[in-house]
């Protein structure tokens, strides 16, 4: 299998969060997947799924992306403090429209784990899955009841990065999205042990460690921080050494909303004259000149006669 041995993901993740920028960089996913047939393949190394007769709608840092497939690895390629789960999916997406020398693919990695749970799910494939064969292999279709992916994304947290892919062609910059330990889909004991079989070689890029001097960090994305809004999240989207390319004119500053037709930049006066005071205040004071010549005018009159 050929691999990409200078790639920089996937990352030893490290589990002190404190050592962590908290989200307020490139780092807003939203996935929705709908439900839909599939096909898998086994490739030796992991297992590949695409979708079928479906689209997906995925965003990340307000760009479009498509997803081209699903693969599980067993075990993980990343790691979590050391730690690699029993096995890890990971979507691979490709960005609808590419924006200057921003990466094209987008990564979003979920552990796998096993633990006590009734199956039935996402993973119910499994059994159905052939062993791997070098002289060929043998797709399977996937037709499950209410199979989609939204059963197995979590709902939360997770770290994120940008990296050079561990895929072939290796040249690829990839945005990374990976989940914690904590939020690992949970697999039968009975399935993981159909995957493990299934899957004789191993993939041979390991965890790279995470060097804070890395050109682009690890970040991690919390829901209800910086910029939240009663419940909705509002991210500062700029790259981690400047300003986003398509926001170079954005200096942090929200403006306000025109509400009446004003043109942007119009001041609007909220001090309120007391008219009424000043009308009757010089009013007697023009009477009382006029009162005052008007009297030096007679006065002038009578002396000359």
């Amino acid at each position: 299998m050929a691999t990409c041995d200078n790639a920089s993901a996937p990352l030893n993740l490290i589990n002190d969060l404190s050592l962590l920028e908290k989200c307020s960089v490139n780092c807003e996913y939203k996935g929705n997947y709908p439900i839909c047939r599939g096909s898998a393949l086994n490739k030796g190394d992991h297992i590949s799924v695409k979708l079928e007769s479906c689209s997906t709608d995925v965003t990340y840092n307000r760009a479009k992306f498509d997803l081209l497939e699903v693969r599980i690895y067993q075990p993980s390629l990343h790691a979590w403090g050391g730690e690699r789960a029993a096995g890890e999916i990971v979507l691979r997406h490709k960005v609808r429209t590419v924006i200057g020398d921003k990466p094209d693919e987008l990564l979003v990695c979920v552990p796998l784990q096993v633990g006590t749970v009734d199956e039935g799910g996402w993973l119910d494939f499994i059994p159905l899955v052939p062993n791997y064969r070098d002289s060929g292999n043998e797709k399977i279709t996937i037709n499950i009841a209410q199979w989609t992916l939204n059963s197995i994304i979590p709902k939360g947290n997770y770290y994120t990065y940008q990296g050079t892919s561990p895929f072939v062609p290796c040249s690829s910059k990839v945005e990374v999205v990976a989940y914690g330990l904590d939020q690992a889909v949970k697999c039968s004991q009975r399935y993981y042990n159909m995957l493990k079989a299934s899957l004789p070689k191993d993939f041979k890029i390991p965890p790279r460690e995470y060097l804070p001097s890395r050109l682009h960090k690890l970040h991690y994305h919390m829901e209800g921080g910086p910029g939240d809004k009663n419940g909705e999240l509002y991210l500062d989207c700029r790259d981690v050494n400047g300003d986003d390319p398509e926001d170079s004119n954005y200096d942090g500053v929200e403006k306000p909303t025109n509400y009446s037709g004003m043109e942007e930049g119009e001041v609007v006066s909220t001090t309120t004259i007391p008219w009424k005071p000043v009308l009757i205040v010089g009013g007697s004071l023009l009477g009382l000149i006029i009162v005052i010549k008007t009297w030096a005018y007679i006065r002038k009159a009578r002396s000359s006669s």
